[in-house]
């Protein structure tokens, strides 16, 4: 928890020479970085041919409950998912993640022109390789995964798009599809050039226990209790706007809070404003449906969004109409 005193006192010298008052200067430090997040979501989305509003967004860390709502509003996202421990879900997913190992082999071949038998046999090599040392560090044969995927680009182009490779039948023809699918919609065309593959992958997966999550009771009855209000700085004229307070941990399964309201909890806050509504899932994870254009406070990322060109020179906000993004389908 931040010391408002300490906040305010570390923050004042600096608003002082912007010529702002400190909430101002720290509403305006969210939007940065409100802002700042939009453009990696983006990057991973509508920059790689994917729309947001197919995505629900996945929020975690210590801030991320403070701007998520923000940006899955500016950016068309109709869902914002909360986990429990949001504050230590990067620790966790580290606890949770596989061992994985990539190998690769350079193979430059028209796609016509491929030798299959010859690709089966460069596979199966790798995939002994990796099969020997994922049983080195203790994953036996059930526990081992393996996928195959080939780097596919139209001859004579530098970049390449890495599509799975087929396990059977038309090899030829199903990469020759499923390139011509990925390529179109990656960059919004297709050609007649010759297509050739540059790369043969193999992913090797050792898969690690999953512990059990567990869940959280249901209320019998009535609302969840609310802990008072806290003061939202909603926009210059608005400076302290009253918000609903609640205590996640006293949050349960089925709850559901109307915005606006602010979840608090020991490793981050969560807020969500008018028109957006919250309900708490089986593992007690936050569910928060957002209420596109209801009544999110002045100065958020859909605000900013139409004036705040990204490097590319378009606004930030194109990406909820763009045609080609948000974290978790």
């Amino acid at each position: 928890m931040l010391d408002e005193q300490r906040a305010a006192a570390s923050f004042g010298p600096i608003a002082q020479a912007l010529g702002m008052d400190v909430p101002a200067l720290a509403r305006g430090v969210v939007q940065i970085s409100t802002t700042k997040i939009m453009g990696a979501v983006r990057a991973i989305t509508v920059e790689v041919g994917r729309d947001p509003k197919d995505f629900a967004l996945l929020s975690f860390g210590g801030g991320g409950g403070l701007v998520a709502v923000d940006v899955a509003e500016a950016l068309g996202i109709p869902t914002v998912v909360v986990p429990p421990g949001q504050g230590a879900f990067s620790a966790f997913g580290m606890l949770m993640a596989d061992v994985q190992h990539d190998a690769s082999r350079t193979e430059v071949v028209l796609l016509h022109d491929l030798d299959t038998a010859q690709a089966e046999t460069t596979f199966a090599d790798m995939q002994d390789d990796a099969a020997a040392r994922l049983a080195a560090e203790g994953f036996g044969p059930d526990r081992q995964v393996f996928s195959r995927t080939v780097d596919v680009r139209y001859a004579g182009q530098e970049h390449s798009v890495t599509i799975r490779y087929p396990d059977g039948g038309d090899v030829v023809g199903g990469v020759e599809e499923a390139f011509a699918e990925l390529h179109e919609r990656q960059y919004g065309h297709v050609m007649t050039d010759p297509v050739e593959i540059t790369t043969l992958r193999l992913r090797a997966v050792g898969v690690v226990d999953r512990p059990e999550l567990p869940t959280v009771a249901t209320r019998d009855g009535g609302a969840p209790p609310r802990d008072g209000e806290r003061p939202v700085w909603v926009s210059a004229a608005e400076p302290a706007v009253p918000y609903a307070l609640y205590t996640r941990e006293n949050l349960l399964a089925g709850d559901v809070v109307d915005g606006p309201a602010v979840v608090s909890e020991h490793t981050a806050t969560t807020v969500l404003h008018r028109g957006d509504t919250l309900r708490v899932g089986p593992h007690g994870e936050l569910v928060i449906t957002v209420g596109h254009g209801a009544a999110a406070p002045s100065g958020t990322a859909a605000d900013l969004a139409a004036d705040t060109p990204d490097p590319d020179g378009a606004p930030v906000g194109a990406a909820a109409g763009d045609p080609r993004t948000g974290a978790q389908r």
